[in-house]
């Protein structure tokens, strides 16, 4: 039998190179002692992604593996409360999902494909690979994810590869306007123009071009176009925010300055540009909050149509019922009426703000920040129920929630008692709890298959339906709302989603619909155990285990012959194969 201190030994010689050499691992095989090592040019492939658009200062050495350090750290949040595989890591789904929340969280990006279309199993989508990456990075990257699934320091590289190309993206515009301006590569423009062209660079985002239209534009229609365009209420905001980068990045000299000061100012606009859009999406919010029905985080259809004839909506607010169904927007629990939900129609695509090749500019998610509090404070995939209401009646609280009431606690019980005394967060059913909670700020999950975040110009092509009310549509609702002919929303004795009824002050309210249609992220999810639970386990284990010993011991002891078969070796520790230390990847 192979010893402990065996695998030690490998460990020592193998394990630790990979934290500091590598980029994806892939276990040794402690028990022959082989270790392939990484082909050169796939890990040249990887390091040349990874160094592409470097956000480093211009007079500092890049320094690659301080960038995947600081990566790690930003992850690690994420990455320590996922319910990890049976390798104790994150299956394909857990890294779609975890870098989903990054990219909105940190950026308010929305990156294309990566962002859930409604399932918790979704994996990982290979195709964001696929137009750019080199074949042999893409064959160790699906490696992976199909297979033991990936650690920290991967989804790390991952992560700053997507981010990458976000970046090369801003490049590429920039050397567009570049050439628009009549500029070579290497000439040397005073401040004052390169405040010019990254502002052309910033309306660009928000017309929602591509760079193939920009390549058609003469430098004096560019010109026009903005002229002609009508600017975000934050267009202030966002000079004083280029402005500002600009002279962090030249440390405000009145140098010449080069291509490679506008790369770094585009790419930390980039980065910065969707918290700064954040301004019109709490205006919106605004908007939807004054004309909120009865029911909490909602807003009756007719109102919100109404809103736009009125020019109370910020934005408009003129998409169909069948629009804000399809996007998950639209609430119709009760019989009686339609209800947009104001937290689902805030994160649809009905309020993308900028759109590029690669990503989206997208209102923040309110109920992020939220789950992310709680998911820190648990420190895990699952808490119990006392666990979970502790840490929400600790939190800040905020105007218009639903008071923590006894069917509140109820509906928690029962996500409890479906998964045997604990709550998963990473999961439908607390998402779902979590929008009766905070139903102004947390979105309804909808059933898998019943709602898909796509743009209004995919619903009409798709469907040959219109995804915006017709101006005698909305002159209608208005009307109604004008003669007071909303009705009150009832709650039918009889409803498929056994509504109940909280009471918040003095006013009865319609509960929100609740099932019991539980989707939880990945397919081999590992529930957290405390140990003080686990601890008659892991005794009777460890017995089992010294028995086992015992007997082949003593099945040795009588062996006839004193050269055992290696073949039997590896049978008999194939169980212990986790513990084998970890090397580069490699494609062979």
């Amino acid at each position: 039998m192979v010893s402990f201190a065996r695998i030690a030994v490998f460990g020592a010689l193998f394990g630790g190179t990979c934290a500091n050499t590598c980029f994806f691992a892939t276990d040794a095989d402690p028990f022959m002692g082989s270790v392939v090592a990484s082909r050169p040019h796939v890990h040249s492939d990887i390091e040349a992604a990874l160094r592409n658009a470097s956000l480093q200062s211009l007079d500092e050495e890049d320094n690659l593996e301080v960038g995947l350090s600081n990566m790690m750290e930003r992850l690690q949040p994420f990455y320590s409360a996922l319910p990890k595989n049976q390798h104790g890591r994150l299956s394909s789904a857990g890294v779609r999902y975890l870098l989903s929340r990054y990219f909105l969280r940190q950026h308010a990006w929305s990156v294309h494909r990566l962002a859930p279309s409604g399932s918790w199993s979704d994996p990982f989508p290979m195709e964001t690979l696929a137009a750019w990456a080199p074949a042999g990075l893409q064959k160790v990257v699906a490696d992976h994810l199909n297979g033991r699934g990936l650690q920290l320091r991967e989804v790390a590289v991952l992560a700053t590869l997507l981010g990458n190309r976000v970046h090369v993206e801003a490049v590429d515009t920039l050397r567009v306007l570049w050439r628009l301006h009549g500029l070579l590569p290497d000439d040397r423009i005073d401040p004052a123009l390169m405040e010019t062209i990254v502002e052309e660079h910033a309306w660009f985002q928000l017309a929602e071009m591509n760079v193939s239209e920009l390549e058609t534009l003469s430098l004096g229609q560019l010109e026009e176009m903005r002229a002609g365009t009508l600017l975000s209420l934050s267009w202030p905001s966002t000079k004083q925010l280029l402005l500002k980068i600009q002279k962090r990045v030249t440390r405000n000299k009145d140098d010449k300055l080069t291509f490679e000061v506008g790369e770094q100012i585009v790419m930390r606009f980039i980065g910065q540009f969707g918290a700064l859009q954040n301004e019109e999406c709490l205006a919106l919010k605004r908007d939807l909050v004054e004309m909120e029905s009865s029911r909490p985080g909602r807003v009756d259809l007719r109102r919100f149509h109404a809103s736009a004839v009125s020019g109370q909506g910020l934005l408009g607010f003129v998409e169909t019922a069948g629009y804000l169904r399809r996007l998950g927007a639209l609430d119709e629990s009760v019989n009686t009426s339609q209800t947009v939900i104001i937290p689902n129609y805030m994160n649809s695509p009905a309020n993308y703000i900028a759109s590029g090749r690669h990503f989206t500019v997208v209102c923040k998610d309110e109920c992020e920040d939220l789950f992310g509090l709680i998911e820190r404070r648990v420190g895990g995939p699952v808490a119990t129920a006392s666990e979970i209401m502790a840490i929400v009646r600790s939190l800040p609280p905020r105007e218009g929630d639903v008071v923590l009431g006894d069917t509140v606690v109820n509906h928690l019980q029962e996500i409890v008692g479906i998964h045997g005394g604990w709550v998963p967060l990473h999961g439908r059913l607390f998402a779902l709890w979590l929008h009766h909670v905070y139903p102004r700020d947390c979105p309804y999950p909808a059933l898998a298959g019943t709602a898909s975040p796509i743009t209004w110009e995919e619903f009409e092509s798709e469907t040959h339906l219109p995804s915006a009310a017709t101006p005698q549509e909305l002159a209608r609702d208005a009307a109604e709302v004008a003669a007071g002919a909303l009705l009150s929303e009832s709650v039918p004795s009889e409803l498929p989603w056994d509504l109940q009824e909280d009471v918040l002050g003095d006013e009865v309210l319609s509960a929100l619909p609740w099932d019991l249609q539980e989707a939880l992220l990945g397919e081999r999810a590992v529930h957290h155990v405390h140990f003080k639970d686990a601890w008659p386990v892991i005794l009777a284990g460890t017995v089992a285990v010294l028995l086992l010993i015992g007997i082949v011991s003593a099945v040795r002891s009588h062996a006839r012959v004193e050269v055992v078969d290696p073949s039997r070796f590896l049978d008999a520790d194939a169980k212990v194969e986790d513990a084998a230390p970890e090397t580069c990847e490699t494609l062979s």
